[in-house]
């Protein structure tokens, strides 16, 4: 089924450029009083039932890889799984169970999904390209040839980006094994460390496996954040929210003169409903993926801004802040005159 609805797709995508290049050439034959409207009509009928089949093709496709890489997965979940259940206490321990468990659920979730794409590829990107190598071929050969120079080139960069890539993931299921390892221990371990003082010793070498956990993962691009509004801008029962200046200034616009303006210093000053409406309801949030350009610069903001020691955010304020500015949300000029 993978492979007759593969080809299908893959194959018909190369009949929608002929279609179109039909319909141009039966419309310039309509204005020079050479084609009919019947033939147009014909060249329509026959396009749209092109697209029909080359769509549902695609989605037949997908649905049954889709399909098979979720059999695999759950298949060789059900081995590895197995495998752990027949091991002992001894031989788990001194394999590290959190680890097994990280590979048992991670390894295989990216074993099926590499089998998923390799699939696609095989018909989205092989075939698909030899269908339209073949036919620019047969358009023009000098530009055929052109065309094809860049197929391996764009294959090297995507190499080498796959490399980086993958050197991260690999790192990030690394440290969640570790991570996993360190919070079994300390969930069974928990009672025995604190009769023997242990507590925080391995308080401090689970943060650490933390914080290498956090660090891997935002390297490997796999934490995303729900960001929350800044502004609020009621009028009546109309009520907008603003994430940066730009937005506030057309929520304004938009709600005109007798607004209220609300500015949000944090998530607690919002009620449940607001909550829900802005940071959590899947259909209406903001999801911004969480980067670091430069790692130890961030590092020493957060330790100096939200670290123990007061100090350093003290002595950063005095350096940093304007205390002589005035606090009036700095709205632009002919905005201020419409808030309350």
């Amino acid at each position: 089924m993978v492979t007759v609805s593969g080809l299908i797709y893959n194959l018909g995508l190369v009949v929608g450029p002929w279609f179109e290049g039909q319909l141009a050439q039966c419309l310039l034959g309509i204005l020079n009083g050479n084609e009919t409207f019947a033939a147009m009509a014909a060249l329509c009928a026959g396009y749209l039932i092109a697209i029909a089949v080359v769509q549902g093709s695609r989605f037949i496709k997908r649905l049954y890889v889709r399909k098979f890489a979720n059999n695999i997965n759950r298949s060789m979940k059900q081995v590895l799984y197995a495998n752990l259940v027949r091991k002992g206490k001894v031989e788990l321990e001194q394999a590290g169970t959190g680890t097994l468990m990280t590979k048992a659920i991670s390894d295989v979730d990216a074993c099926a999904e590499g089998m998923r794409k390799f699939t696609t590829e095989i018909f989205d990107t092989g075939i698909a390209l030899l269908a339209y190598a073949v036919m620019l071929l047969g358009y023009d050969w000098r530009l055929a040839l052109l065309c094809l120079v860049f197929a391996p080139i764009s294959y090297y960069i995507a190499e080498q980006m796959k490399t980086l890539v993958q050197r991260t993931g690999a790192a990030n299921k690394e440290s969640t094994g570790r991570l996993s390892a360190a919070t079994l221990d300390r969930v069974s371990g928990a009672l025995t460390y604190r009769v023997y003082g242990c507590e925080p010793q391995r308080d401090a070498a689970y943060e650490a496996c933390l914080q290498d956990y956090e660090r891997t993962a935002v390297k490997a691009g796999l934490p995303v954040a729900a960001m929350p509004p800044l502004y609020k801008v009621q009028k009546g029962s109309k009520v907008l929210y603003a994430y940066d200046d730009k937005e506030l200034a057309k929520c304004i616009k938009e709600a005109g003169k007798g607004y209220t303006l609300q500015r949000y210093k944090g998530l607690g000053e919002m009620n449940p409903e607001q909550l829900w409406a802005t940071t959590m309801d899947p259909s209406q949030r903001k999801l911004m993926q969480v980067t670091i350009e430069d790692a130890a610069l961030a590092d020493r903001r957060i330790t100096i801004l939200m670290g123990d020691k007061v100090e350093p955010r003290r002595d950063y304020i005095i350096e940093n802040a304007d205390f002589n500015k005035p606090d009036n949300f700095e709205l632009p000029e002919g905005q201020r005159e419409g808030a309350k």
